[in-house]
């Protein structure tokens, strides 16, 4: 294909390494926004039910002192079953990631 002066289109054709980059790197960003998600619904469900004051002095509530603190919540037994749900989801969005930074990793060694 040509432009208006007749010159011939530069296309850019990736090479397989960068292309496996960008497949890798859109996967992990998808994934962080679906941690982003999770956590987020986390944070709703401990306003939703005034809890907020359980986590005062915790910097992170998704560290371990934070998910202790989550799993001792009394919750009723819906948003019990929602918050497992969602730590659930963290956990295997968070093993996804760990996976996909290994090859990550293994790539850039190459």
């Amino acid at each position: 294909m040509e432009d208006e002066l007749g010159y011939a289109r530069r296309v850019y054709v990736p090479s397989p390494y960068i292309e496996e980059l960008r497949i890798l790197i859109s996967r992990v960003i998808e994934l962080g926004s679906k941690i982003s998600t999770a956590k987020n619904q986390v944070h709703s469900l401990v306003e939703r039910n005034m809890l907020q004051s359980e986590f005062e002095g915790i910097s992170d509530m998704f560290g371990v002192e934070g998910l202790e603190k989550l799993a001792g919540l009394k919750l009723p037994e819906r948003e019990s079953r929602a918050l497992w749900m969602y730590l659930e989801e963290l956990s295997i969005y968070g093993g996804q990631h760990k996976a996909l930074e290994g090859e990550l990793a293994k790539i850039d060694s190459i």
